[in-house]
């Protein structure tokens, strides 16, 4: 369900429910892959494919061991490591998974119900959070962090946390930046963040948001209108507004 629920909030789209592959309408598609790692590595993955709307996820449970930092590195089950659509899904057979049947109404009609149930950050997490996006805030040298204009608070909106992805949104509200967290790590474990095992990826939402990627084609540095909104959407009307203080930067 939370694989499903990721996909409903972030992914799919009104042409999902149009496009159905009828005959494959009430399948899922699931396998154990190999991947090459490290022989200390014992990350698991899975591929898991919708072939009636041609989306597939690959699931990774991380488990592997970074000898530097004497840390284990282990997620708390499987986490979305990619997603894609057609130009993925066309390269598999049916024959190579095992096929679950599902109830696709059912299933859509549970994701209806539950289309505005949301988990947020818990407090340590939270904390975290601000203090990355406040760190990266002083690093741009603008609005909060500068000037006459240091005196304002900073407004973040923090989106639900969707464990099955292990990534939490943030956008800034004067600066007009979203940020995205995530790691191997669970987010919720205090060592990945001492160990600042966090990946970060920024957007400008002025200067960074396109119609379509063949604007820009191969260049990942850009986003498109429709995934800006769906970020904005779930950080702004799903998720929790934080307001820093002047005196708290």
């Amino acid at each position: 369900m939370q694989l499903t629920r990721y996909l409903y909030r972030w992914y799919l789209d009104e042409y999902d429910f149009i496009r159905f592959n009828e005959t494959a309408k009430h399948q899922l598609w699931l396998r154990e892959v190999k991947a090459e790692s490290d022989p200390e590595d014992e990350s698991r993955y899975l591929e898991v494919v919708f072939p009636a709307t041609g989306v597939m996820v690959t699931l990774k449970k991380t488990d592997y061991t970074i000898p530097e930092l004497r840390l284990k590195v282990q997620s708390g089950g499987y986490r979305i490591n990619q997603l894609c659509r057609d130009t993925c899904s066309h390269q598999v057979r049916q024959r190579d998974y095992a096929v679950m049947d599902i109830n696709i109404e059912a299933l859509y009609e549970r994701l209806f119900e539950t289309r505005l149930e949301r988990v947020y950050p818990d407090a340590d997490l939270r904390g975290h959070l601000r203090d990355a996006a406040l760190r990266q805030i002083a690093e741009t040298g603008s609005h909060a962090a500068t000037g006459e204009r240091k005196r304002e608070p900073v407004t973040l909106f923090i989106a639900p946390f969707q464990s099955i992805a292990n990534e939490v949104w943030v956008f800034w509200e004067e600066g007009k930046l979203l940020w995205r967290f995530t790691s191997d790590i669970d987010l919720a474990r205090p060592a990945v963040w001492q160990h600042d095992n966090v990946s970060v990826r920024i957007y400008d939402t002025l200067k960074q948001t396109v119609v379509s990627h063949e604007e820009r084609p191969c260049d990942d540095r850009f986003a498109t209108r429709h995934q800006i909104g769906r970020a904005l959407y779930n950080c702004i009307i799903l998720g929790s507004k934080l307001t820093v203080p002047p005196a708290s930067q």
